[in-house]
């Protein structure tokens, strides 16, 4: 696991998160063995200047549900594919 390299001590990891809900992204325990500093570093800019460099997956001002979609579908087994699409069709054989 990449925290267990990364608590060697000959080993140094740089990472970069850009989210408000990066807190929640690791447990307290791969926080220790990351032994991550924290540093907030504020644009001071507006919020909707903000998001204009998010992708638009992520981003609140661009309604793009296919983009979002298609990640999702990519992420699933052909399995799960079908399931998904079976039951999207029945939605939309049956309103």
């Amino acid at each position: 696991m990449l925290a267990d390299i990364a608590s060697l001590a000959g080993v140094r990891l740089i990472a970069s998160v850009d989210n408000i809900k990066a807190g929640m992204l690791w447990s307290e325990q791969l926080i220790d063995k990351f032994n991550f500093m924290s540093l907030k570093v504020d644009t001071l800019q507006d919020y909707d200047t903000e998001l204009e460099y998010q992708s638009p997956l992520f981003s609140f001002k661009n309604d793009n549900e296919e983009v979002g979609l298609a990640f999702v579908m990519k992420s699933m087994t052909s399995i799960a594919q079908s399931v998904i699409r079976l039951i999207a069709q029945y939605q939309l054989d049956n309103p």
